[in-house]
């Protein structure tokens, strides 16, 4: 299973490579001229469309050529983590749209929480929280506010820690990784090939975007991937009995470093109105530093996240 697992996420990557490369002639660029933006020059954007073939063409692999991964996976997993990738390319549309022609954060915002709520309800709502030596039943307006919220927030995490180059799609690439090899740990065979595509999917974007930055992932990149990952973590939160904390635990390191990245970037003062729905981070910090936004430490995040991720999951 993990060589097919490896397999599929090898034609995702490839696919995306091949889908990247055709979307750098497309017309949607990036304009330069504001103050957190360091091209100089229209920079192709919406990489996300590209992974999003990646994924698809990793995903629907795995079901055509790897009978073990067919027999392994139950008819509910399958039928949740395909009504789940319904949500995530309506996030990916949402982001491909602003990409193409920016939204009002108003309505951008009230799309999330639609495209959340109905991700929440599609694949299950996370109705008790099993913590070890305490075992929390939710009621229902609670388990659906607290899984919509998590679909929410996890989207709008990666949007907004989009700002250097390979910074956000190689956090998400290490963090799905360790997404699929605890789906396959928890026998969630479906979620584990889900993010196994993605995964494979964000390395090969990682191709045309660091160092040098040819595609941007744009919003339709970011959305995208970020509502891959709060599908996994919600299956595996759901399979699984005492992994609630682990199985988020890829996720939250990446999240908490750019964050903080972040608010470094934004200086004292107050968010820009409408934020999270506007920009992305800013690259001031290498400004300030005097080099290019894709040195900013990059690696050693990405070593961080997958200590973290280590860590954690060591016990599942």
């Amino acid at each position: 299973m993990i060589i097919d697992l490896i397999a599929g996420a090898g034609v995702a990557l490839i696919c995306t490579l091949l889908a990247c490369r055709a979307m750098i002639g497309a017309p949607i660029a990036d304009m330069p001229g504001e103050a957190r933006k360091l091209h100089d020059a229209p920079t192709p954007t919406s990489g996300g469309v590209g992974m999003s073939v990646g994924v698809a063409f990793g995903f629907v692999a795995l079901a055509l050529f790897s009978s073990e991964w067919r027999h392994g996976v139950s008819a509910r997993g399958f039928y949740l983590t395909t009504m789940g990738a319904a949500f995530v390319y309506g996030f990916l549309v949402l982001g491909f749209v602003d990409d193409a022609r920016a939204l009002g954060p108003r309505l951008k915002l009230l799309v999330f929480i639609c495209l959340s709520l109905g991700a929440a309800f599609a694949i299950g709502l996370v109705r008790t929280l099993d913590l070890g030596l305490v075992s929390i039943a939710l009621p229902l307006p609670i388990a659906a506010i607290g899984t919509a919220l998590w679909v929410f927030t996890m989207v709008n995490c990666v949007n907004f820690m989009d700002g250097a180059n390979g910074l956000a799609m190689g956090a998400m690439a290490i963090g799905l990784a360790v997404l699929a090899a605890l789906g396959l740990s928890l026998h969630e065979f479906s979620a584990a090939g889900f993010a196994a595509s993605a995964a494979g999917a964000a390395l090969g974007f990682l191709f045309w975007n660091f160092p040098a930055g040819r595609i941007f992932a744009g919003d339709s990149g970011a959305l995208f991937m970020g509502a891959v990952g709060a599908i996994a973590v919600t299956r595996a939160v759901q399979r699984g009995r005492d992994e609630p904390v682990c199985a988020a635990h890829p996720v939250f390191p990446a999240a908490g470093r750019c964050f903080a990245h972040a608010s470094l970037a934004r200086g004292p003062g107050p968010l820009a109105a409408g934020w999270p729905f506007r920009a992305p981070l800013s690259d001031r910090p290498a400004r300030r530093l005097g080099q290019a936004p894709h040195r900013i430490d990059v690696l050693g995040r990405y070593g961080g996240v997958r200590g973290d991720c280590g860590d954690g999951c060591v016990s599942s």
